[in-house]
């Protein structure tokens, strides 16, 4: 396999839907780090990219994620058309990371996969969505697929987090949960606990014709007399067994009388998180000198068709033998090895034994000034490891590479604009390298398009150069910061800030934060602490202007940070200069008319009310529909209602369910009515196993409809507009 870094993953899944392949989730579990398992697949199973890898594997990663997937409710047993559903509908739980260690050539319609157990992921729903939307969109995972890639490798390093024991806790809690078929299993695993316990690998070579080709890559623990091998066995048994079923046990067999050894009891009870040593030991045997032993790791139970808990094999390899330590030579001339030795046929004379003279060391040259190049100057030892690997040289270039880049960022207070120019500089000269190389090389025909590619590449190579000189120095066409800023991701951070009421310093609930960024207008609103965060505002060069106002306030204009989300900001506002009261003059008495009009009357009616504002706290009973306007595809918050019930005592009691980035949520809490505006604090868990606490806002439009938003996992807010069912 490739030992290059690749920003790709194999992603493979577990189904586990036959009594043949339950088994595999156990083992791959419980086989301690660095053991290799073998998984096979029809090529039908694999996606497109995974099968192009799988054949040429050359460029195949090496780094393996291994994912169960099942549908809730499916029993073992129950027939395998009642296991399949759209992928949407799965519970996904990520198992244990692998790496790649072969995947052999069969020329056939089946693949074989050899990877060794590595780490137990973390079990973060949200990076393992991340990972499989894009997979289940292209029907990449089962009941289509079985092996795909994903290069989201941000997803995959979230998930390369946490404590191994706790993550492996955390799966087997998960994957034994009711609605699994795994429920009532027994889990264990082994933890290596010696340096003798360490897994090495076996590569098995196999000739065919003329050719040798990898078979399989295994996995074995290496012993030499006297060494001890020692795992730790933790074991997690669900509880709550009947005690007419006979107890689980981790039985561990090996050949009695060979040169392995298992120091104690062979059987392990299965019990809640328990913790036993088992310790292999090497003998001295003079009947074998390398000998392969295989211990069975087997769980005992009442089950016979579908097994309830791992069952695998470890090899050991007893040799009686240590390896030699050659010590390092002591004169000039270099120790044989034994490929080196002279071979010696039969019935030929050997060869006459080194004359003593042979053998001593030659005598010192006499320096002079013209022998100064056999001095062991720097620059003579830099030549003579040129001359003796020729690969110096490109080390050599790489370190000039580095250097320069180091220099530009001094040079250009920037890292990111050294190494801009330098890649760019280093891959013309590369490609000039190259179309001068076959310019040298072609004749006749051939000659001209490689003369004008290498010409081109020259003149290309010149403008660049003459354009990034301009940038740097003369600012043109563009300076270059600004060129160099196209390249980088954009930056983002919340802003915090506290409005208050400046004369009694009380928080004012329901003001409005705007933010005029760069790339648009933000908003946030205060909740009943006149708190406000702004997320999602891009961090640029300086403060962006805000306007902080609220009903019965001036408004303000300040300054915000958005390089420094650390800092909280607090806002005073001032209230609005009400008008003096003028008291009512007393209507003069004059004479009523004896004829009534509509006079006065009409004036009443043609004059200009003020619009009446809506209460919250008495227009929130009942239920309300998530309005979706435009392309249903771009909306995250549908398919769904809210109901709102007073109590007596004021507070608000509050339920939903809605889908929230085609996740089901579910959402309870309280909340308060200030004016027109409603605050919100709930706890809430969506399908996909995640929960947590969150806020949100409303503000009542009118009796009907109100817009807000909510906190949704992932932080941010999320916006969305309710109106009222008609009761």
């Amino acid at each position: 396999m490739p030992s290059l870094e690749s920003r790709e993953f194999w992603v493979i899944f577990d189904t586990s839907t036959r009594p043949e392949y339950y088994r595999d989730v156990h083992n791959l579990l419980a086989l301690p780090k660095g053991a290799v398992m073998r998984y096979e697949y029809r090529d039908k199973y694999l996606s497109e990219r995974a099968l192009r890898l799988a054949v040429d594997t050359a460029a195949a990663p090496t780094k393996v994620l291994l994912i169960y997937g099942q549908k809730p409710g499916f029993h073992r047993g129950d027939d395998n058309a009642k296991a399949k559903a759209p992928a949407k509908e799965l519970e996904w739980v990520c198992t244990r990371f692998g790496t790649m260690r072969e995947i052999p050539a069969t020329n056939g319609a089946n693949f074989f996969f050899d990877f060794s157990v590595e780490a137990y992921p973390k079990l973060d729903q949200v990076a393992l969505l991340k990972i499989l939307a894009p997979l289940i969109e292209q029907s990449e995972t089962p009941w289509d697929k079985w092996v795909a890639v994903s290069d989201d490798l941000s997803a995959y390093n979230d998930l390369n987090r946490g404590d191994e024991e706790k993550n492996w806790e955390v799966i087997v809690d998960r994957i034994s949960e009711t609605q699994m078929q795994f429920h009532g299993d027994s889990f264990w695993r082994l933890k290596p606990t010696s340096s003798a316990a360490k897994a090495k690998l076996v590569t098995e070579i196999e000739t065919i014709g003329d050719t040798q080709q990898v078979r399989q890559v295994s996995s074995r623990y290496e012993l030499f007399p006297d060494d001890v091998s020692t795992f730790e066995a933790l074991s997690y048994s669900p509880a709550g067994r009947p005690s007419t079923q006979p107890s689980r046990v981790l039985k561990v067999q090996l050949d009695a009388g060979g040169p392995l050894v298992l120091d104690g009891p062979s059987s392990v009870d299965l019990r809640q998180y328990t913790a036993r040593t088992l310790k292999f030991r090497a003998k001295r045997s003079d009947d074998e000198d390398i000998a392969t032993r295989l211990v069975q790791f087997k769980t005992l139970s009442d089950q016979t068709a579908w097994p309830d808990g791992p069952n695998f094999e470890l090899v050991f390899q007893v040799s009686q033998h240590r390896p030699a330590v050659i010590p390092p030579p002591t004169d000039s001339k270099p120790l044989e090895t034994a490929a080196q030795a002279p071979v010696v046929k039969a019935g030929a004379q050997p060869e006459p034994a080194a004359r003593t003279a042979d053998l001593q060391p030659p005598t010192a040259k006499p320096q002079s000034p013209e022998g100064a190049a056999d001095r062991p100057t720097p620059w003579n030892v830099l030549q003579a490891a040129i001359k003796a690997v020729p690969a110096v040289r490109f080390a050599l270039g790489v370190v000039g590479l580095t250097a320069a880049a180091a220099i530009g960022a001094s040079f250009f207070q920037s890292f990111a604009s050294a190494v801009v120019g330098t890649v760019v500089v280093f891959v013309l000269a590369v490609l000039l390298f190259l179309f001068s190389r076959v310019t040298q090389a072609a004749k006749g025909l051939v000659m001209w398009p490689a003369m004008v590619l290498t010409w081109s590449l020259t003149l290309i190579f010149v403008i660049s150069l003459g354009l990034t000189v301009s940038t740097v120095f003369f600012a043109y066409p563009m300076p270059y910061p600004n060129l160099v800023h196209q390249f980088q991701p954009t930056r983002r951070a919340s802003i915090t800030a506290v409005v208050k009421d400046k004369s009694t310093d009380t928080p004012i609930a329901g003001a409005v934060i705007t933010l005029q960024t760069p790339d648009g207008t933000r908003k946030g609103f205060t909740d009943a602490e006149g708190m406000a965060v702004v997320a999602g505002v891009a961090i640029g060069e300086g403060s962006v202007a805000g306007t902080v106002s609220a009903a019965g306030y001036q408004d303000s204009t300040t300054g915000f940070d958005p390089s420094d989300p650390a800092k909280n900001y607090i806002v005073l506002l001032n209230r609005l200069t009400e008008a003096p009261f003028s008291p009512p003059r007393p209507l003069e008495k004059r004479q009523r008319p004896t004829t009534r009009t509509n006079i006065s009357t009409a004036s009443e009616e043609q004059r200009p009310t003020a619009p009446a504002k809506v209460s919250a706290a008495a227009n929130m009973n009942g239920t309300w529909q998530i309005l979706v306007s435009g392309d249903i595809n771009n909306v995250r918050v549908r398919n769904g209602t809210f109901q709102f019930q007073a109590q007596g005592n004021g507070e608000i009691l509050a339920s939903a369910n809605f889908v929230l980035d085609d996740i089901k949520v579910r959402l309870t809490g309280t909340a308060t009515a200030v004016g027109s505006q409603v605050f919100l604090k709930f706890e809430a868990n969506n399908d996909a196993g995640g929960s947590w606490s969150g806020r949100g806002n409303f503000s009542l439009e009118t009796s009907a409809r109100m817009s807000g938003r909510i906190q949704p996992k992932s932080g941010g807010d999320v916006p969305l507009t309710l109106t009222k069912i008609p009761q």
